[in-house]
């Protein structure tokens, strides 16, 4: 078999059904296929529309009764066949070109074992008009940055719902992190990131723009609040990163950049005092970040 296309989906009712109307505009001529989606836990209409793709695609359901995207993601990893196996997400319109340009790719670029491809915005409302100016939106969206085109990365530039790796690098039984990714409550953001860093081991990833999702952009997902959570969230990701890198070198104060403290002081002072300022889904945003990575340093030392 050529592909498995694996998708991990928890109360996806909102967006998995053009998730999966587009996977049946795809062009798989050619292709030999099967998607895998592993049910985590919905209560709501996901499972009824899993239902209805069954005979539109080849499509296998599973269920994990563990709550989080990594568990999910685990439960279908070894099921799959293909010898390409890509990873996206329950919220994506997939280009009709989607399996073929990760095929293609795979095929003449021998040399590399992990792929990633072009994640772009899809707004299902009017798109704000802060979001241009936001200077964290390929992080809170996943979207990819447009400098991107086409060339050799490492695992940290490869974003989780555009991904591909040969099933022959699945080596000593590699997992997901169920410590890391979306679950209930705060989590550590970057499950993907995680995972495709130690897969990399010893591999090389490339990254073609010409591989290409759409990311559906909620309207709750322009709230200030939600952007100030989402940033607490990597806040907490990033905390552990600087940690195990001993914070290169900079200033700190009980472990904490110094820099950071005083990026933070900014933001909550124009946050809370300046509410009016162009600014202002940043400083939600660094404030949030700020937290988490405050949160994640003192849990380290309980």
């Amino acid at each position: 078999m050529d592909i498995s296309l694996l998708i991990a989906t928890y109360n996806g009712q909102k967006t998995l059904r053009m998730t999966l109307e587009s996977l049946t505009r795809m062009d798989v001529e050619g292709v030999d296929w099967e998607l895998l989606v592993c049910d985590n836990n919905s209560t709501d209409l996901t499972a009824s529309i899993l239902k209805e793709y069954e005979q539109k695609l080849p499509l296998k359901i599973y269920y994990e009764g563990q709550q989080g995207k990594s568990a999910a993601l685990n439960k279908i990893l070894y099921q799959a066949q293909g010898d390409i196996l890509i990873l996206t997400d329950d919220d994506v319109i997939a280009d009709t070109l989607f399996l073929k340009s990760f095929l293609n790719i795979a095929n003449s670029k021998l040399e590399y074992d992990i792929f990633g491809g072009k994640i772009e915005p899809y707004f299902s409302v009017q798109k704000p008009n802060w979001y241009d100016s936001f200077g964290f939106k390929h992080i809170a969206y996943a979207i990819t940055p447009e400098s991107f085109d086409k060339k050799e990365v490492g695992p940290g530039s490869i974003f989780g719902a555009n991904v591909a790796f040969r099933r022959s690098a699945l080596t000593d039984n590699i997992l997901f992190n169920t410590r890391v990714g979306p679950t209930s409550g705060n989590y550590e953001m970057g499950c993907e990131t995680d995972f495709l860093t130690r897969l990399s081991a010893g591999r090389k990833c490339w990254f073609d723009s010409s591989i290409i999702v759409k990311h559906i952009l909620k309207d709750f997902q322009f709230d200030y609040k939600w952007l100030k959570a989402r940033g607490l969230k990597y806040g907490l990701s990033m905390y552990t990163k600087e940690k195990e890198l001993k914070f290169q070198g900079v200033k700190t104060v009980h472990e904490i950049p110094l820099w950071r403290i005083k990026v933070f002081l900014v933001n909550w002072f124009q946050m809370t005092f300046l509410p009016k300022n162009k600014d202002k889904a940043n400083n939600y945003w660094e404030v949030g970040f700020f937290w988490g990575y405050l949160k994640k340093r003192f849990k380290n030392n309980k």
